[in-house]
């Protein structure tokens, strides 16, 4: 185990940027929480979305479209109970005109939500989740199982909490940094709290188990381990001209191309649309 803090960045995928909220109590039963998108996502960044809710198995998060469910673990307990589901999305260019996400809430328990999204780049865009665990209880010390064998060295590790009641100072833990917090403390501080931290792994694991601090004691709780999937190397593929048209496709989860195209005295012709040859060579198209 060799587990060490990282502020934006030693670890293969990178933190940007995090967001948070809640969804109050409405007097009837609310049906949805939103979460802010990420300041600054762009077509092909992970993000990790965390969604805290009162009521244990009495209630539960869908998973949106277009999302993907990581892990989902509740505890009936003596506060009320809570539930923890995380979901992952790599954004494309549909997201730009996205300002929030919303998570839609079923249930007979209140249905009070707490958590947010945490924004990643340098990761896998095919499958951003190398491995992940979860675990709850009661108590002041909620723990995420340790991750015995990550795929690679330097893969971030996400730290995620659902804690009911209402904790207004979570401590992430020991070597980690704090991404968010949030609780729902209307109308009566009845919660639940959400928090989320991370940390870069820089061996294979074990990653130890992790156990966040400034708990009640009988506090209701579920927790996540998840790592993060580092992306591949990039890969050269090379193309020789034939004298005709030629396609190279694409593969899926690929946003960005670096194209050289080189030639007999030719080599300027190149451009994201049709470009005039260079002095005695021809020019490249790519659509």
């Amino acid at each position: 185990m060799a587990l060490g803090a990282t502020s934006g960045g030693t670890g293969c995928a990178v933190f940007q940027s995090a967001s948070s909220g809640e969804n109050g109590n409405q007097g009837s039963l609310p049906t949805i929480v939103t979460f802010p998108k990420p300041v600054g996502t762009t077509a092909g960044d992970a993000l990790i979305a965390v969604v805290t809710v009162n009521g244990g198995s009495y209630n539960t998060v869908a998973t949106p479209a277009a999302w993907s469910p990581i892990r989902n673990t509740y505890f009936d307990g003596a506060t009320g109970g809570v539930r923890l589901a995380t979901f992952w999305h790599v954004a494309t260019t549909a997201d730009s005109s996205v300002t929030s996400y919303a998570f839609n809430l079923s249930g007979s328990r209140g249905l009070r939500a707490a958590g947010g999204i945490l924004r990643y780049s340098g990761i896998d865009t095919g499958d951003p989740i190398d491995t992940s665990a979860g675990g709850s209880g009661s108590g002041s010390s909620p723990t995420a199982p340790s991750l015995p064998t990550l795929a690679a060295a330097n893969e971030t590790v996400i730290a995620a909490f659902g804690i009911q009641p209402e904790i207004s100072d979570i401590t992430p833990p020991a070597g980690m940094t704090e991404r968010f917090e949030v609780d729902n403390s209307e109308p009566y501080g009845f919660g639940p709290s959400s928090e989320a931290a991370d940390a870069v792994e820089t061996d294979t694991g074990p990653t130890g188990s992790l156990t966040a601090g400034g708990i009640y004691s009988g506090s209701d709780w579920a927790a996540h381990a998840i790592a993060l999937k580092c992306a591949p190397s990039p890969t050269t593929v090379p193309f020789g001209y034939t004298g005709s048209s030629q396609t190279f496709t694409v593969p899926a989860g690929v946003y960005s191309l670096h194209v050289v195209a080189t030639g007999g005295a030719g080599g300027n012709g190149l451009g994201g649309s049709a470009r005039g040859p260079g002095a005695g060579g021809y020019g490249i198209q790519i659509t």
